[in-house]
């Protein structure tokens, strides 16, 4: 009978471990899956706009996605990515103004734990922030849980975002 108890004990801690190994992966994949929600969000409502994708790159280092409705446009992806760092921003636009941009930005830890240049592949953080314009608003999350939210500050980033979407709407040429 000991050895019986001896069994179902393992049988318990085997399943325990288990369940652990299967809440850290599903932790590990949260912040893409977040991320990968909003950017589904953002090529479903460019289509079902109407909108039309233009092909403009205004920075080779940073390619982009536009789309157009009408002569305006209302969606801009925009990616970068660092020796250490990936970031991807949706931005959408309402009339002739940023009403949100949703960053996923991912930190990756260096080689050789960062004496030698390049990314050993793993991800040291991974975070998205939401920031609404049309309220005012900003939320940050990392590793799938919401950090921090309060009132949005204006960030340098939007007056590079202005400066693309003013460049890309010149080159898309449109004839009303």
């Amino acid at each position: 009978m000991n050895k019986k108890f001896h069994g179902s004990e393992l049988m318990k801690d085997i399943l325990k471990l288990f369940v652990v190994v299967n809440l850290l992966h599903s932790c590990a994949k949260n912040e893409q899956s977040i991320f990968s929600k909003f950017k589904d969000d953002f090529y479903s409502a460019a289509k079902n706009t109407g909108a039309e994708k233009f092909e403009y790159q205004f920075d080779g280092l940073m390619p982009q996605t536009s789309f157009f409705v009408g002569c305006q446009l209302k969606f801009l992806s925009i990616k970068s990515h660092g020796e250490l760092t990936s970031t991807e921003s949706l931005i959408y636009f309402e009339d002739d103004s940023i009403s949100e941009i949703i960053e996923h930005i991912e930190i990756f830890e260096g080689n050789d734990g960062g004496e030698t240049a390049g990314r050993s592949g793993k991800l040291e953080s991974d975070s998205v922030i939401i920031n609404d314009f049309q309220s005012r608003t900003k939320k940050s999350f990392l590793n799938s849980k919401l950090v921090t939210s309060g009132k949005l500050k204006k960030k340098a980033f939007t007056e590079y975002i202005y400066t693309v979407k003013k460049c890309t709407e010149k080159q898309f040429k449109c004839v009303p």
